[in-house]
């Protein structure tokens, strides 16, 4: 919805929508860099999107345990082909590969609010 809605609409940008669906994500729950970002070191979790396929929604194209889809029977372009986790393909053409437990408890970090994720500054007290 936010590609057809956001970008293909003409509301935000590519790198916006990256920003705000994935960096701002990782910095608000205290998981940034490792997560949020594509650099060395970091975990190696990426989506690789169709802009153009088409996509309907439904129960049957849901991937959750619900009996409801808020979207039901809308189409729209774009949707994902392929999803990483950690250099492994968790997810191809609509089939989930992997099985119960590959995914793996991330440690957050304490964050201050008021400067949305960034970790808080450390006090420091210095000798007088």
């Amino acid at each position: 919805m936010l590609w057809e809605h956001g970008v293909r609409g003409g509301r935000l940008s590519m790198n916006r929508l990256v920003d705000i669906t994935s960096t701002t994500v990782a910095k608000i729950f205290g998981l940034y860099p490792r997560k949020g970002s594509i650099a060395p070191g970091f975990d190696a979790d990426l989506v690789i999107f169709d802009p153009n396929r088409a996509f309907t929604f439904g129960t049957d194209t849901s991937l959750m345990n619900v009996d409801y889809d808020v979207f039901d029977g809308q189409t729209v372009a774009g949707s994902p082909r392929t999803t990483l986790c950690r250099g492994t393909v968790v997810y191809d053409d609509g089939r989930i590969l992997t099985k119960p437990g590959h995914g793996r408890f991330v440690k957050r970090s304490l964050f201050d609010p008021a400067t949305h994720g960034e970790p808080a500054p450390r006090e420091t007290t210095t000798a007088s």
